[in-house]
């Protein structure tokens, strides 16, 4: 599962450009596990053995949803930039702007919690305004700097119970018995009784978070979706153009929306159809 989230980071660094890819910080992360991807892989995979109570499912989501918390104020607000993304991922990931982005690509489900991406790359660009033009003439110039932040944290604009942060520890380990299960389903002599038991899971897990297999593959991915793919700001970081993957498909279909900075919030300004890659 690891192998599949260094992947999608490179495909999307090779479709943002030559441009050199960085971490900048001055403040470090704080966030220290408190189980180990095994640990979260034991958990979960006790329950798809039904080898636990059924109560043990839902203490499993709500110790999840009270242990981890946000990056820390001060690791948010070491620099402009990781300041204005993070405000912008709690301005956009609000009730009001998710059901306008849920009308225009649907909603899978209704799951108890949103599941926070671990990952975000933004950029800012030397131009005022972000244009597709402005965008790839800003992309060539060698001064620009891809800035990626990971262990991706931030607060939201939803109500703290209902969200989950995919820190690896629990991404990988609930990835990893969703696939070692699908293995099982695939080679299995009895692919029905498989099949029933990959579905009893899946349903078990998917009341609380996204369960879905990417392209079908056999790997899965429980982020919420929309995800977003990129982030570019402008250069008075007033504006801003996000990118969202909004199947699971990384290369496929994707939603491009604009956002204004206005009085210390980041609202929708307008955005394009969804678009085929």
């Amino acid at each position: 599962m690891e192998k599949l989230k260094t992947i999608l980071i490179a495909l999307l660094l090779i479709s943002l450009s030559s441009c050199s890819a960085k971490q900048e910080k001055e403040v470090e992360d704080s966030y220290i596990p408190k189980y180990t991807t095994a640990g979260v892989y034991e958990k979960i995979r006790a329950i798809a053995n039904d080898s636990v109570p059924a109560d043990s499912v839902e203490a499993f989501y709500k110790e999840w949803n009270r242990t981890i918390e946000p990056n820390s104020a001060e690791y948010i607000g070491q620099n402009d930039g990781m300041k204005e993304v993070y405000q912008l991922y709690k301005d956009i990931y609000a009730d009001d702007n998710l059901n306008r982005i849920y009308g225009i690509v649907g909603k899978e489900g209704n799951p108890r919690y949103f599941v926070v991406q671990n990952f975000m790359i933004y950029t800012v660009l030397p131009s005022r305004s972000l244009e597709q033009d402005d965008i790839g003439k800003g992309m060539k110039d060698e001064t620009v700097i891809i800035q990626y932040i990971e262990n991706f944290r931030p607060p939201t604009g939803l109500p703290d119970s209902e969200v989950l942060y995919a820190t690896e520890e629990y991404k990988y380990g609930v990835e990893n018995v969703l696939a070692e299960k699908y293995d099982e389903w695939v080679a299995s002599a009895l692919p029905g009784k498989t099949a029933r038991k990959l579905k009893r899971l899946k349903d078990l897990l998917g009341e609380r978070t996204p369960i879905n297999a990417f392209r079908d593959s056999g790997n899965w991915f429980i982020e919420s979706l929309p995800f977003v793919k990129k982030v570019y700001f402008n250069k008075n970081l007033d504006l801003a153009r996000v990118d969202f993957m909004v199947t699971l498909c990384w290369d496929c279909q994707e939603l491009n929306e604009i956002y204004e900075k206005k009085n210390g919030t980041w609202v929708y300004k307008g955005g394009s159809p969804l678009s085929e890659r």
